[in-house]
């Protein structure tokens, strides 16, 4: 855990850096933002694909020179945008990653000591209950009757059940599947021929992980389950959604995942004829082609898995959660700087308020009602927002919408806008950072 301000300072940024099988995730929440309720735009997201599970060698140890060549710039570069946002906390948290690596600890304390940060190894039932905080947090809402989240990772996939209030349930025997979507395809590479096609590997992919997959249904079937909420790239790539807002809470039936594989399996085998050849254009190539080709093979292998465990469960359809872990490990995080959030929140709106830096009728950390005043397709939108005073928001601001979202804007068209920083001086300015 890291904080830059001392602990009598309110807390108003936090940050979650989650080093995952695939790749290494930020995420920053403006808190002053959440205090009415989840809102999509009080986050910031980034991602770098690093592919930390295929550093795992037979000795299921993670080479350092290779980590650090590979993962640790991708840490240091978020750690470093985490800084530019101005963060007060960040939390930095992995699980398959390096649970599953024999020399973690050597890992940890190396990341420790190049980038000053604590790293905490989530259990596989921590990361579940974390997942599933951040489902509730944004669905607002409990499900009628009980529930079953698939989180399917890089290097394992956990089915978790939980009651309607989202109490975790356990059982006498296991939920747990030792392969996620970056294990299945090792596990493709090593076992099957390299002439094999690739086409017949892919179709029979579901054949590798299916005694996991019986084993880990079995005790789920004497209950009754209301739905099933699916998290992971497979699934939510399987939407078809740019952003965590747009896939999150999509309802997509077997019928369709199965097409969507079938689509998957057709597009890789059209490139590569047999398993050898993908296996070295993925070893020797770097490029935007690389990294497509490698998000359809961990769409294809993770949804043969998700079929199964549905067809298991008897299952037609899955909900998506779109969100992932980073957002329950923040949600907690919140829980644990203002212990009463979910009861009376607005207490909360009123400390940020009373501490907020303001001019006139201006207050950092608020809604306001301003005018366009100039579009610089450099710099950015600069908003009138009255008595003399102007405030700016950042061309990067659009970047988390789409690109050329700032044409949508218009000079002298009134919007609302949120005041993130007021900056005192001879002359104040104001940062803005979004409009509705």
């Amino acid at each position: 855990m890291k904080n830059i301000l001392s602990k009598s300072e309110l807390v108003v940024k936090i940050g979650v850096l989650e080093i995952s099988t695939r790749a290494c995730k930020l995420l920053v929440a403006d808190i002053q933002q959440l205090t009415k309720g989840f809102h999509w735009p009080a986050f910031y997201n980034e991602a770098s694909l690093t592919n930390t599970g295929h550093l795992l060698n037979q000795h299921n140890i993670i080479p350092w020179n290779d980590f650090q060549i590979k993962v640790l710039p991708a840490i240091q570069q978020l750690i470093q945008k985490s800084n530019t946002l101005q963060v007060q906390h960040l939390c930095c948290v992995t699980t398959a990653a390096l649970r599953r690596a024999k020399n973690r600890d050597e890992i940890i304390e190396n990341i420790k000591r190049n980038c000053d940060i604590e790293v905490q190894i989530l259990t596989q039932e921590e990361e579940a209950q974390a997942t599933m905080y951040g489902f509730q947090w944004i669905s607002q809402g409990n499900p009628q009757g009980k529930v079953l989240l698939v989180d399917q990772g890089g290097g394992s996939t956990e089915i978790s059940a939980f009651t309607a209030d989202f109490t975790r349930l356990n059982f006498s025997t296991s939920t747990h599947i030792p392969f996620g979507t970056t294990s299945i395809i090792e596990e493709i590479f090593r076992t099957l021929p390299p002439d094999r096609t690739l086409k017949s590997a892919l179709q029979q992919s579901p054949q590798l992980t299916q005694p996991f997959v019986l084993e880990a249904a079995l005790p789920l079937h004497s209950h009754t389950w209301s739905k099933l909420i699916g998290v992971g790239s497979a699934i939510t790539s399987a939407t078809k959604k740019k952003g965590n807002k747009k896939q999150h809470g999509m309802v997509l039936s077997k019928n369709a995942l199965q097409h969507i594989r079938e689509e998957r399996i057709h597009e890789l085998s059209d490139s590569f004829e047999t398993v050898k050849d993908l296996q070295q254009y993925l070893h020797t190539s770097l490029s935007k082609r690389t990294i497509s080709v490698q998000e359809k093979l961990v769409s294809c292998v993770g949804l043969g898995m998700i079929i199964q465990i549905m067809e298991q469960l008897q299952f037609e359809a899955i909900t998506i959660n779109g969100v992932g872990l980073r957002y329950g490990v923040c949600y907690q995080y919140i829980k644990k700087l203002y212990p009463k959030w979910n009861d009376n929140s607005e207490q909360y709106e009123k400390l940020f308020l009373l501490n907020a830096k303001r001019i006139g009728h201006l207050i950092e950390g608020t809604w306001v009602e301003g005018s366009v005043d100039n579009i610089h397709p450099k710099h950015g939108v600069f908003v009138n927002l009255g008595d003399g005073f102007c405030g700016l928001i950042h061309m990067r601001r659009f970047y988390s919408r789409k690109k050329n979202a700032y044409k949508m804007l218009k000079k002298g068209q009134t919007i609302r806008v949120f005041i993130e920083k007021v900056h005192m001086g001879d002359k104040a300015r104001f940062t803005l950072t979004l409009w509705k």
